[in-house]
Parts: C-alpha cells; sequence; structure tokens
C-alpha cells in the first residue's frame, strides 16, 4: 500500500486505516507504531485511534498491549458496535475464548443484528468444542 519512504503525519496512518478498516494494509510502512504512537499522544481521547493501534497490535501478535488499546478506547466509547466486536476479536486471538464469548453475548445485547460479535461466538465456540452452538453463530454471521 506504501513504500518505505512514505511519510505519514499523525492523522494520515488513522485515515489510510480507516479507509481499509484494517491496521494490517499499512504493516509494510516504516514508522507505523512510532505515527500511531504520536496520533495518541496528540489526541489520547479518542476511542478510534485507540481502537486501530490495537488492531496493529493483534496484527502484530502483541495481545496484551492490543488489549490494554481496546479497553481503553472502549472506556472512552462504550457503546461503539466496532469497538466492542473488537473486544471480542482481541480476547478470540489472545485464546481467551470464554471471556470473548461473553463480550459477543454483551455486544449483542447493544444491537442482536451485528454480524461481528456472532462470527467471534462462532469461532469460540469451536475452540471449546461446543459444536451444537457453532453452526448456528456463524449462519447469523452470514445473514447480518
Amino acid at each position: 500500500m506504501c513504500s518505505s519512504r512514505d511519510a505519514f503525519s499523525a492523522g494520515s496512518i488513522f485515515k489510510q486505516c480507516w479507509k481499509s478498516r484494517s491496521a494490517s494494509d499499512v504493516l509494510p510502512c516504516t514508522g507505523a507504531e512510532t505515527e500511531f504512537k504520536r496520533a495518541l499522544e496528540l489526541s489520547p481521547n479518542n476511542p478510534t485511534a485507540h481502537q486501530l493501534y490495537a488492531s496493529y497490535l493483534i496484527v502484530m501478535v502483541r495481545h496484551q498491549e492490543a488489549f490494554s488499546e481496546i479497553q481503553r478506547a472502549h472506556e472512552l466509547d462504550p457503546l461503539s458496535l466496532p469497538i466492542n466486536v473488537q473486544v471480542a476479536r482481541i480476547l478470540y486471538f489472545s485464546r481467551r475464548f470464554d471471556e470473548a464469548i461473553e463480550q459477543c453475548r454483551k455486544t449483542l445485547e447493544i444491537d442482536q443484528n451485528h454480524g461481528g460479535p456472532h462470527l467471534f461466538l462462532g469461532r469460540s465456540y469451536k475452540e471449546k468444542r461446543i459444536y451444537d452452538e457453532v453452526l448456528t453463530e456463524l449462519e447469523r454471521h452470514e445473514i447480518f
């Protein structure tokens, strides 16, 4: 997506992530983490900034740091569906399946028609070998 010579302002890395909705698209860029940290210095109460940095950290397999960042985003915007789904996603990738299931259920209380919680609920059930629930949740994910 970008070359090593690309320079990012603190805000542009978030704009690029926001457009792609994935921190993994900016991983090839040198200095990505520095830019995330700088943006958080400039806007420490921006829940989206914390959410996107958490996405970056989970892709970098830094689960505990990712969870800390997404917790901060959740504190700042507890009703955000994308942030709530991201909490479940990070718990899932951290192999904290019981907590991921709990988070998915809480997120579904906000919006039962959102597909994301169904996806991570189904995946978590699969990891816990609760097979009778896996297909139901994954089908719900596909419907929404």
